[in-house]
């Protein structure tokens, strides 16, 4: 499931899409599985900054977006409306957040 919410960021606008329940399924499961010891997570920022056409071709080169049809066309309608709408000098940029999530193994912890 894709969750969405806006908001302001120092004065500009900022749309944030992320994968609200798989991700924080995971995370938890991970977090409490007993065979873990000292688990970890790291968070890592980084940013794509993307022309009208290169952010039409990273949404087409997202696996899990429709491809063809009518929800394809629907979501492409809505990338160009965003873009139209908050491109600062002809680009947007895509802030993303890896999540690195590590845990030993091993009655010692090794």
């Amino acid at each position: 499931r894709l969750g969405t919410r806006q908001e302001e960021v120092a004065g500009e606008a900022v749309l944030h899409r992320h994968h609200v329940a798989k991700g924080a399924q995971a995370l938890h499961a991970f977090a409490f599985y007993e065979g873990w010891h000292r688990p970890r997570r790291i968070r890592v920022p980084n940013a794509q900054v993307l022309d009208r056409a290169g952010l039409l071709a990273r949404m087409r080169s997202t696996s899990y977006l429709p491809k063809e049809g009518r929800a394809a066309a629907q979501l492409q309608s809505a990338v160009e409306g965003f873009f139209t709408r908050y491109a600062r000098g002809g680009i947007v940029t895509m802030h993303m957040q890896t999540i690195v999530a590590r845990g030993e193994t091993g009655g010692d912890g090794g």
